[in-house]
Order: structure tokens, then sequence, then C-alpha cells
């Protein structure tokens, strides 16, 4: 019968090497502690068993890395790559530092910034405006200026980045055409007015979260 068959089958299993082995493994557990044959796993501190909101920042910044390295290359070039997160992990420290410092302090910083970015501002437009229209000029500026923070506080926003683009090339064109053999110092003033632009922009951030804590 079936059930003689699978008696007979049950026997045989009994006398080979693998259900012995098993035989004895599961003698040799019982001896073992609760401790070892049910051992309390820790939850390790970074382990996540729930839906974390997204770190946007750091997306942006991961753009920012691709958007300056992987255009400059034809092939992947991973020594840009590293230097450009050496640079943001030494910015982040930087900030990292402002956070600890007092309101009254971070308030002072950005209120010299302030005046000095203006300072600078007014002494690049009174150069250029012998060959450029000042008004045009003044306004194409503080436009650069005002979308640069936007892009600065919006993250990847790749229509203020377009607005920026053309607005930089129509002023870089004014500058090659009328500065010619200063066009590379104009365009490095110009760029450390938007760093400055852009340190102002992260103070008013920290100085803007001290006070909401």
């Amino acid at each position: 019968t079936l059930s003689d068959w699978h008696y007979h089958e049950e026997e045989k299993k009994k006398g080979t090497i693998l259900y012995q082995q098993h035989k004895e493994a599961k003698a040799h557990n019982q001896t073992l502690s609760e401790e070892i044959r049910f051992p309390k796993y820790r939850i390790h501190p970074g382990a996540s068993y729930y839906s974390k909101s997204i770190n946007t920042k750091q997306i942006t910044q991961l753009l920012e890395i691709f958007n300056v390295v992987l255009p400059k290359v034809t092939t992947f070039d991973f020594t840009a790559l590293k230097s450009e997160i050496e640079k943001l992990k030494a910015k982040e420290k930087e900030l990292e530092e402002l956070r600890q410092q007092s309101s009254s302090s971070l308030m002072e910083q950005l209120k010299k910034k302030k005046s000095g970015l203006k300072e600078s501002l007014d002494e690049l437009k009174n150069n250029l405006k012998e060959k450029l229209d000042s008004k045009e000029l003044g306004l194409l500026l503080d436009t650069l200026l005002e979308i640069r923070v936007n892009i600065i506080e919006e993250g990847n926003d790749s229509l203020a980045e377009e607005k920026f683009e053309s607005l930089a090339s129509i002023l870089e064109k004014k500058i090659s055409e009328n500065f010619a053999g200063e066009t590379k110092k104009i365009e490095e003033e110009l760029e450390r007015l938007y760093q400055i632009q852009k340190e102002i922009t992260y103070l008013d951030e920290i100085i803007q979260s001290k006070s909401i804590q």
C-alpha cells in the first residue's frame, strides 16, 4: 500500500549519512544555551524600516557635481569628481562652523558682506559704465545676481539656470565687444561677486533657522 511504501522510504532515509548528520546536529543544538539558539539581534542605528524624507540639498549638490564634471570630459573623470566632492565637503564644514556661531556674530558678518558686495558692485558698474549704458548695465548685473540667488535657494531650477545663462552670455558679449583685453579680469570679478552673494544667502538661511529654533 501507499502507507507501507512511505514507511519504507522514511526508513531508508534514516539509514543515510545525511540523515545521521542532521540528527546529530539537532541533538547538539538542544544542548546550547538560549542566547546562542535564539540570539537577540541589535538593530543598526543607520538602518531604516520606514520611509525617510528626501534630502533635496544633497541631491542638488550631486546634480551640481555632475553638471560641473560630466560636460567637460569625454570619459568619466573620477579625479575631477573627487575634487568636486572635496570642495563640497569643505563648504559643508565651513557651514557647520557658521551654524555653531551666535546669531549676533552671524548678523555682523552678514552686514559686512552685504556692504562689501554693494561697494564692489558699484565699483564694477562705475568701471564699465564709460562704454556701456549705465542703466542697462545696472539692471543686467542686478538681475544676474538675483537669478543666481534664486538658483542657490531653489536648487536645481533649470528655468532659472536658463535665464541666468542667457543674461550672462549677453553681458559677456557686451564686455568682449567693448573691453578687449579685460574680459577675463571682469569675468573673474563677476564670479567673485557671485560667490559673495552665495555666502550672503547661506548666512541668511542659517540666521533664519536659528531664529526658528
